[in-house]
């Protein structure tokens, strides 16, 4: 089994994330982890727990991913705290300080980024915690199933290597980038939370419809491949969890797209967890029109 343990260990409000991650990076330096950003971040977002030397490609580009996310999850937390009428500017003074710190990690990946961790101050750290606090009970993220997560890590790795086998590059490619898609979004919810998951779903879901009605609908033209009935199944387990997050007070909702083969795609909202939708069945829906 996949291991993504404590994948919500950073909090569960974007501030409280920042303020973990930056703990984090701070409390390795003190512990003598290099200040080579590409290793101390590879251990602050849990990609490695050693301070070996990680410059090729692959590594360095998935540290670059991390950060970004880390640069997207501090926009959220200032917006956040910017919808709280009659919030004190105090608040803010960090941000600007905060939001260097995964812009100039990028860019210095492969250097010594001490200096750049160290310019948040205790000070700094402090109102992040007032900002954590402050958001408890304004910004109420929905409880994610991370069990389920771990089980569709599990699935995609193992319909990856099954896809590989596929003979049709095209259909292979198009597959295997939106698992992909789906593997990411899931490791990165540690960042970022639900958020990265719905933004990992938006992204799958645009990419089957440019494919189905602007491309050569090679998910429909292979409607008959064992690997397109996996993906299919596999992206409605992810969907059915994101569509909780999305509106967790739905008793249960059906909408179905003309994107998979046989012309439906459904996204269920509903308090049922994917294990309990695969033991009932659901009330009939409307069918979407085929093209």
């Amino acid at each position: 089994m996949t291991d993504i343990s404590d994948l919500s260990e950073f909090g569960t409000n974007p501030a409280e994330r920042v303020h973990a991650i930056l703990h984090e990076a701070k409390n390795l330096m003190q512990l003598g982890t290099t200040a080579r950003g590409s290793i101390l971040w590879s251990r602050v977002f849990g990609l490695s727990d050693d301070n070996n030397d990680r410059n090729d490609i692959a590594s360095l580009i998935t540290v670059a991913q991390r950060l970004v996310q880390f640069d997207k999850l501090i926009d959220e937390a200032e917006a956040a705290l910017r919808g709280i009428e009659g919030l004190s500017d105090k608040y803010f003074r960090p941000f600007p300080r905060i939001r260097e710190i995964p812009r100039q990690s990028l860019a210095m990946i492969t250097q010594d980024v001490g200096a750049v961790i160290n310019s948040i101050t205790e000070g700094d750290m402090t109102v992040l915690e007032f900002c954590a606090e402050r958001l408890k009970g304004v910004v109420n993220e929905p409880v994610i199933d991370e069990e389920e997560l771990t089980d569709i890590l599990d699935a995609i790795e193992l319909l990856s290597k099954d896809v590989a086998t596929l003979g049709d590059q095209q259909l292979k490619t198009f597959i295997l980038d939106q698992l992909e898609s789906m593997r990411r979004a899931i490791f990165e919810y540690r960042i970022r939370g639900p958020e990265r998951l719905k933004e990992g779903l938006a992204v799958i879901v645009g990419n089957l419809v440019v494919e189905r009605y602007a491309g050569s609908d090679v998910i429909g033209r292979n409607a008959s491949q064992e690997q397109v009935s996996g993906f299919e199944k596999l992206f409605n387990r992810f969907a059915s969890v994101v569509s909780f997050a999305e509106d967790s007070t739905a008793l249960l909702g059906a909408v179905k797209v003309a994107l998979l083969p046989g012309g439906e795609l459904c996204f269920r909202t509903s308090y049922l967890s994917y294990r309990e939708l695969e033991r009932r069945r659901c009330g009939p829906v409307a069918t979407a029109p085929r093209f």
